[in-house]
């Protein structure tokens, strides 16, 4: 199978919307590297930023933990001990950061390696990602490179359960190695990008591979399930399990949008919720919205999910995202209704809807999709995207 559409993973920045509160920052959101959660339901999850170690509470207020505002490219938890990688702002190695008290203090072991993922496995042995994969049986004292690869490792993730197995994602899939590190082999018979990962204490892996969605299945007998391929453009890039409820799983998108599920993928929320239509006109528009649109832009206006066509044919044009995540937002209201009322020159799959929704039909459905919009997408709406200042 040839992949001839490359993922736009991009870079991982926080969408400004009013249920998300970032405290004690700058006016632009720092840019999310990785999440691990911290098994308080409270206090979720910890995010690994460019500008250091940030808490996230259930209710989407986020503010800085560790004042050495460092940018952190790794992140790993065993018990109570933090690990982190990661550079200065300057952009010099830090080497690997250890911390004792919930990631308030770091003691930093200067290595040659730039860690961009770090993971905790069975025996307290510790994996990185350093130009391929290293590994550390002393804590992270002396580090050990296991094998070295041209292909992009988006992540690592150590079983808890067996010896010597570690597991990680890469643009030709997921691949296991069960002797530490040094000969992999694909977990499933596809050969599709495989990005976001984590397996639980109890032998539970997930992952999400495109073209199929969210997998979740079993160390001892992995089986290719998937249980939700509904993100649209929100492509998870990392996950991380609450091991105090192991059908609770948080994802990072591309986008910085944090969807969870307490269910084991069945239903999904947002960190801080997902904003509800308020107004006459946006009930209204959202169910027009659901009737004339969701089937291509995905529910909650997220955008077509990618599938072996869309990645595959070059020629396939994806129903794009409405939510504020993409290019919505560049055109004017008088832009939008005329794309809905009159269709699309570029692909058949966006036909004019003019003989089934009016005007103000049309209009309803912007004001029903603006309402997942945020600051910079509400004032730089049309010409004034060019300009935007934040």
């Amino acid at each position: 199978m040839m992949i001839n559409r490359t993922l736009n993973i991009g870079i991982i920045l926080l969408v400004i919307h009013p249920i998300i509160s970032w405290a004690n920052t700058d006016k632009v959101s720092p840019r999310i590297n990785t999440i691990i959660a911290t098994d308080n339901p409270q206090t979720p999850l910890y995010l690994a930023t460019q500008s250091g170690l940030y808490l996230a509470k259930d209710d989407g207020q986020i503010t800085l933990l560790s004042q050495e505002k460092n940018n952190l490219t790794a992140l790993a938890k065993d018990n109570h001990k933090l690990f982190s990688g990661g550079q200065t702002s300057e952009g010099a190695n830090i080497g690997l950061g250890t911390s004792e008290d919930n990631g308030k203090n770091w003691t930093l072991s200067i290595t040659p390696s730039h860690f961009t993922g770090l993971s905790v496995g069975k025996n307290q042995v510790l994996y990185g990602l350093s130009n391929g994969v290293v590994r550390s049986n002393d804590g992270g004292k002396t580090w050990i490179k296991t094998v070295q690869v041209k292909e992009n490792i988006y992540n690592i993730a150590a079983s808890k359960t067996l010896d010597d197995t570690v597991y990680i994602t890469m643009d030709s899939g997921l691949l296991v190695s069960r002797d530490g590190g040094i000969n992999w082999k694909p977990v499933f018979p596809v050969s599709l990008p495989a990005l976001s990962l984590t397996v639980t204490s109890k032998g539970k892996l997930w992952t999400y591979i495109a073209g199929k969605g969210l997998i979740m299945t079993t160390e001892n007998k992995p089986k290719l399930d998937v249980v939700y391929n509904g993100f649209g453009q929100h492509v998870p890039m990392h996950a991380t399990v609450d091991e105090s409820n192991h059908e609770s799983l948080y994802i990072l998108g591309n986008k910085g949008q944090i969807w969870l599920t307490s269910d084991n993928g069945k239903s999904w929320d947002r960190l801080g919720g997902i904003p509800k239509p308020q107004s006459t006109v946006a009930k209204k528009g959202e169910t027009l919205f659901n009737q004339y649109c969701a089937s291509c832009h995905g529910n909650l206006a997220v955008g077509e999910s990618y599938s072996v066509q869309s990645l595959t044919d070059q020629k396939y044009i994806m129903a794009p995202a409405l939510d504020g995540s993409a290019h919505a937002w560049h055109h004017t209201d008088e832009q939008l209704t005329n794309t809905i009322l009159k269709g699309s020159p570029r692909t058949v799959r966006m036909p004019p809807w003019e003989k089934s929704l009016t005007k103000q039909d049309s209009l309803d459905i912007i004001t029903y999709f603006k309402g997942f919009w945020g600051r910079r997408e509400l004032e730089c709406q049309g010409p004034k995207h060019m300009n935007c200042p934040y």
